[in-house]
């Protein structure tokens, strides 16, 4: 999702740059009040892919599939999606239904991630944010050397940088929890990882499997 840490002076020169193609989509989660990642985010994707060519994609957290649109960039790439909610993996699949190297999947990722045999060179992760603790414990055993990781919302509309006190209390359990996750992977010397000013924040891994 998009958030309003960058002004809105600067959020609306960005705005003529960035590709449209998904405003269906972004119509209908403004609507019905289901969170996407946003179009600065979604062009991000688009850019990453086009540059890596990976050849395996896994995303946790489908949505509707506005993300997943904007990563379908080559027939060459498979893509598997994967979403606990199943209303909108349906939704996705009428979305996506051009798009064949995409395959949906009504799943929780921990029950995945134990299941697969795929492993994966590219990770696009946007579900809940407690999980992301879980799901990278399970994750890194399904991943290629030199495997990319790109964990959304890691800002979490800013709140990993408030003062405790200034932290809404529903908030607060997800934030320690995301600071300390956060923490681990940008800590962990044997990771190179990276956290980009990107919609709500953007945490980047690249994997290097162990010998």
């Amino acid at each position: 999702m998009d958030t309003e840490l960058l002004s809105p002076s600067i959020s609306g020169f960005l705005k003529k740059y960035t590709n449209d193609d998904s405003s269906e989509m972004e119509a209908y989660s403004v609507i019905n009040k289901i969170p996407f990642t946003g179009r600065m985010t979604g062009d991000f994707l688009s850019f990453m892919v086009k540059l890596l060519k990976p050849c395996m994609l896994l995303e946790i957290g489908t949505g509707i599939g506005f993300s997943t649109k904007k990563m379908c960039i080559s027939t060459d790439c498979k893509i598997i999606s994967i979403d606990s909610n199943r209303q909108r993996v349906e939704v996705a699949k009428d979305f996506l239904k051009e798009h064949r190297q995409v395959e949906l999947q009504h799943v929780k990722a921990q029950h995945f991630l134990k299941e697969t045999d795929h492993k994966f060179d590219f990770v696009f992760v946007d579900s809940t944010k407690n999980f992301y603790p879980l799901v990278w414990n399970y994750l890194k055993n399904r991943l290629m050397d030199k495997a990319i990781v790109i964990f959304d919302d890691i800002f979490l509309y800013g709140l990993v940088s408030y003062e405790d006190a200034e932290i809404p209390y529903k908030y607060k359990e997800q934030t320690k929890n995301l600071r300390l996750f956060i923490d681990e992977i940008m800590y962990d010397e044997e990771l190179n990882s990276t956290i980009l000013p990107i919609g709500n924040g953007l945490l980047l891994v690249n994997y290097s499997c162990k010998s």
